[in-house]
């Protein structure tokens, strides 16, 4: 009897151990489970300097085109290692059942350590450092980002080996990964069916060029990073005729990227947006 409950107590403690040890490393657990799902590889243009990391979900062949899923991570997420980058939309995209239903390609890029979605001339002109909370920036005084130079063409040479429907790019990215999204729709709005940024900054001044284009920003009530940012560019597309839309999450800080996929996935976005208007 005493050996049954040596063992019975022997089970719990595995257990107890297994819990904990998914709890701290859940999301290198996550990050591994989704490269096997993601084809790694490094992509390289001629006529553009640098080299982009990225990983690459590819639906269940067939010749109908599918739609492609553009996702920019944060600044946590930064690496040279093409894993860091797969978190949460990752995983649910890619997901078996999501998959059956709206298939769809699912492209992760990944910028180097101490580099941003933005390329500013200089600190002073970053809109988060040395600003505190962070401001909108001049997009005029910036150049295009070699990553996402390269990203777009990425996308287009996909295009060309894949059956992906280029009047179905959607992008979403969080934090650093929204002031991207922001970024790259006002310059390149007609590439983009819509976009989701989650918190980031902007440049108002290019809201004029969105009000075509199907937005759905989100921002946590307390986000002390970027507060006010989405809502003044969301109004200021709106106020040229756009159709933007703005979701603010109460009680929730930066962070909402959990709120916003679930909010999401209710509304079934992107797969409800069909095609560029």
């Amino acid at each position: 009897m005493k050996r049954m409950h040596y063992f019975v107590f022997g089970l719990f403690l595995a257990g107890l151990a297994l819990i904990i040890l998914f709890y701290f490393m859940k999301h290198d657990i996550l990050s591994r489970y989704l490269t096997l799902k993601f084809k790694p590889d490094t992509f390289q243009a001629e006529n553009i300097p640098g080299r982009l990391n990225y990983r690459l979900y590819i639906p269940k062949s067939s010749d109908e085109k599918k739609p492609l899923l553009l996702i920019l991570h944060s600044r946590a997420r930064r690496g040279n290692d093409n894993f860091h980058q797969m978190e949460r939309f990752s995983y649910y995209y890619s997901k078996h059942a999501v998959q059956n239903r709206n298939p769809m390609f699912i492209l992760v890029p990944q910028v180097p350590p101490g580099n941003d979605w933005v390329k500013y001339d200089s600190d002073e002109c970053h809109p988060c450092k040395h600003h505190d909370p962070c401001i909108h920036y001049n997009q005029d005084n910036t150049e295009e980002k070699e990553e996402i130079t390269l990203t777009l063409s990425l996308i287009k040479k996909l295009a060309q080996q894949y059956p992906i429907d280029t009047n179905r790019i959607y992008i979403t990215g969080f934090s650093m990964g929204a002031t991207g999204v922001w970024d790259v729709i006002t310059r390149h709005p007609d590439f983009f069916a819509s976009a989701a940024p989650l918190t980031g900054s902007s440049d108002t001044s290019k809201a004029i060029v969105l009000k075509n284009l199907n937005i759905w920003a989100f921002t946590g009530e307390y986000d002390d990073g970027y507060p006010g940012l989405n809502e003044n560019m969301v109004n200021k597309i709106n106020f040229y005729g756009g159709q933007a839309k703005h979701t603010i999450f109460p009680g929730v800080g930066h962070n909402c990227k959990r709120e916003a996929l679930s909010l999401m996935i209710k509304e079934n976005w992107p797969f409800s947006i069909h095609s560029k208007k």
